[in-house]
């Protein structure tokens, strides 16, 4: 049984090894904003999780609405944050 077992086992590690191919995925370096903070990166992800999510299952509206709401929550916090960045930064030029 052992030996059947083990010639099962190499015989499906051939195959495999035969019928599928190596590939390699580039990963996706973009240059940060200054304004991007990691709680607006990880919603960021959540949010292009839920796109896909929706784009996969293009009949069900809970997928998109739920994504719809993570969008908008998404863009109303980046326009807060890249509003107080900038006014910091002017801030900071208008006291030298």
């Amino acid at each position: 049984m052992e030996e059947q077992y083990s010639h099962l086992q190499k015989s499906s590690e051939a195959i495999y090894e035969r019928n599928t191919i190596e590939i390699s995925v580039k990963q996706r370096n973009r240059k940060q904003k200054p304004w991007a903070t990691t709680e607006i990166i990880e919603k960021c992800i959540e949010r292009d999780r839920l796109f896909r999510k929706s784009k996969n299952n293009p009949l069900n509206l809970n997928y998109r609405l739920e994504y719809v709401n993570k969008r908008d929550a998404v863009q109303k916090l980046i326009k807060r944050t890249k509003e107080q960045y900038y006014k910091n930064i002017l801030s900071k030029m208008v006291k030298i």
